[in-house]
């Protein structure tokens, strides 16, 4: 069941992990201080995305998406904050991908998502190039924002993700 953001609930999950936690009591802060930034974040990235006229929901999904047509972004709620704020990001610079004019758009990326080609490289490259201009975009949407995000644990996360997409693009297997 989709949810929303709560920002008390998430704080109290995280207070909640760093009780319960077994790690060092030094792990254990720094944990909850990633959290805790990290809600802050979300926190900002759903204000923002009212801005816009974006939903911003939680679901019982991996990873996330961005649904043009519903104007949604969905997140994983099975993942630590920061994670759920990278993805949250990520989508959200899918969203703002979309604002170029639709000249540029279709300059830029005819043969990707919306195309009927969907087999053809062409198409596997132009949605390879979508998402890594939405990593970029999602990443400046942070700073823009002024959200304390660790820049190494971003850039992992998106190279990561951006393996499968890699692989896919050049039909390999993992």
């Amino acid at each position: 069941m989709p949810r929303d953001f709560d920002k008390e609930r998430w704080l109290s999950e995280a207070l909640r992990r760093y009780l319960r936690s077994k790690d060092t009591p030094t792990k254990r802060k720094r944990r909850l201080r990633s959290d805790v930034l990290a809600i802050d974040g979300l926190d900002k990235l759903t204000c923002w995305c009212k801005s816009q006229a974006i939903d911003f929901l939680f679901v019982n999904e991996p990873s996330g998406t961005w649904s043009t047509d519903a104007r949604t972004v969905y997140v994983t709620c099975n993942a630590s904050p920061t994670y759920q704020l990278i993805i949250a990001l990520h989508e959200c610079g899918h969203a703002l991908v979309e604002t170029i004019n639709e000249e540029e758009f279709a300059e830029r990326y005819s043969n990707g998502y919306m195309s009927e080609e969907s087999t053809a490289f062409s198409h596997r490259i132009e949605c390879l190039a979508e998402e890594i201009e939405a990593w970029y975009r999602g990443w400046d949407l942070a700073r823009e924002l002024g959200m304390s995000i660790d820049r190494d644990v971003f850039i992992a996360c998106r190279n990561k993700l951006l393996k499968s997409y890699v692989h896919w693009t050049l039909r390999l297997h993992k």
